[in-house]
């Protein structure tokens, strides 16, 4: 049977357990995210209250953590301190909270929520029912008889499960630093077209470095449309479903990338539609690959609220490992559930002065993921447009970029053995432009 459990401060727990006790529900308090999530494994089809106050966690990665523990069995009820606005309203849904209120609701909605737990009322004598299931109607079931026919019913799925399914929803992964110059922009562009090595998946890539913003040129494309653009369309009112398709440009490797303004004052007109691109491009694509810039902006929360897996960028140094601090705590004050985040150590050496370890343990046990350092082969060709060629040559930097993506899309239930499926090295004779030393490599 569906169990209440309410996880929270004194005052939550003393009005759940008052109201489930009048109810006659036997219910269940914790005051720590840690005894809420042991106790919900063993029960995955409680109804679960989390408060707006927690001892240990913030109460969205409790909520996060909770539906990834057990899926959509559970039914969870999230509460917060203010009012509930847009923002914070889909910082909850997508954590995976069924239903939001303020503590000023607090009474009202756990009254509501509970008295869906309580057996229908008893129709009165002599009327016929032919949906009855036992054939008595109007008479009482044991308690017995009530615990077989829950158990004989199908599982209840909320309804955010029921419209996920029917409707398409795209993989989003976000790319952000807590400074510039740490190689948010390559890694975005290689992990899209890893992911579109194959051809059997859409991915679009979405450059908002709102203020230098360098996607388009490493793709050779000279005078795309911008965002800018597509931002004075929407002010005038366009549907951005209509117009958006006209702002996608096809690049290498079968991607379709979205460039960002020219200059940083064309890029504050894009702000305010962010969250809008980004949903429609989850609409059209599998995948949606998004880089940020250093300077933290409203696309940045916009972009992690939205993304299943947020990367973090960091370089084996103390300073860039104090702002990729920095940028962590930031994402838990924006409510970016901890799940969704991970470390990416870019650049990585085994002989470095920070190894993967230490970085891991300064994070407090952040996933993290090395991308090798790939020697000149990168520059090379990056700058003359053709970034693919990596994957094919099979260099280190492009090869952690497969695995990486392979154990991440795997603990989203997303396997896609993208290193499985890499390219064959091609014959120098196929690559006459490339460099001796390239040619040499790609032969061995």
């Amino acid at each position: 049977m569906t169990e209440p459990m309410f996880c929270g401060d004194a005052a939550l727990i003393s009005t759940g357990m008052s109201i489930a006790q009048d109810m006659g529900l036997d219910a269940r308090a914790f005051c720590t995210g840690a005894q809420c999530r042991v106790a919900v494994a063993q029960s995955p089809e409680a109804l679960v209250f989390v408060g707006s106050k927690l001892r240990d966690v913030d109460p969205l990665n409790l909520v996060a953590a909770l539906r990834k523990d057990v899926g959509p069995s559970c039914r969870i009820v999230l509460f917060q301190e203010q009012e509930i606005g847009g923002s914070l309203s889909s910082r909850g849904i997508a954590a995976g909270a069924d239903a939001l209120a303020t503590d000023g609701e607090r009474e009202e909605t756990i009254r509501r929520q509970l008295t869906s737990l309580l057996p229908a009322p008893s129709r009165p004598a002599g009327r016929e029912d032919a949906g009855d299931p036992l054939g008595r109607s109007g008479e009482l079931l044991l308690e017995s008889e009530l615990d077989a026919l829950i158990e004989a019913a199908p599982p209840r799925r909320p309804a955010r499960a029921v419209t996920r399914i029917a409707a398409k929803q795209g993989f989003v992964i976000c790319f952000a630093s807590g400074r510039g110059g740490q190689g948010k922009s390559t890694l975005a562009l290689l992990t899209a077209m890893a992911l579109a090595s194959d051809g059997s998946k859409k991915v679009a890539l979405l450059d908002l470095d709102l203020q230098f913003g360098e996607q388009a040129f490493l793709l050779g494309q000279q005078e795309p449309p911008r965002l800018d653009a597509l931002a004075a369309r929407l002010e005038q009112g366009a549907d951005i479903g209509q117009i958006l398709p006209g702002f996608l440009v096809a690049a290498q490797q079968e991607i379709e990338f979205m460039a960002a303004p020219c200059t940083p004052e064309a890029g504050d007109r894009v702000l305010p539609y962010c969250a809008a691109i980004i949903q429609e491009l989850k609409r059209r694509f599998d995948f949606v690959v998004v880089d940020t810039g250093g300077f933290w902006t409203e696309a940045h929360a916009d972009a992690l609220q939205m993304a299943d897996i947020c990367l973090l960028l960091c370089q084996q140094t103390a300073s860039s490992l104090h702002a990729c601090k920095r940028a962590l705590a930031l994402c838990s004050r924006l409510h970016i559930p901890r799940v969704k985040l991970a470390c990416v150590i870019n650049r990585y050496v085994n002989k470095g002065s920070l190894l993967k370890d230490d970085i891991r343990f300064a994070l407090d046990g952040l996933s993290c993921y090395a991308v090798s350092q790939g020697d000149g082969e990168v520059e090379d060709l990056l700058s003359s447009g053709c970034a693919h060629e990596l994957f094919a040559l099979r260099n280190p930097c492009a090869e952690s970029i497969l695995r990486m993506l392979d154990d991440l899309l795997g603990r989203a239930g997303l396997s896609c053995q993208l290193a499985a499926r890499r390219r064959l090295v091609p014959e120098a004779s196929m690559l006459p432009w490339l460099p001796k030393r390239l040619k040499r490599k790609g032969g061995e």
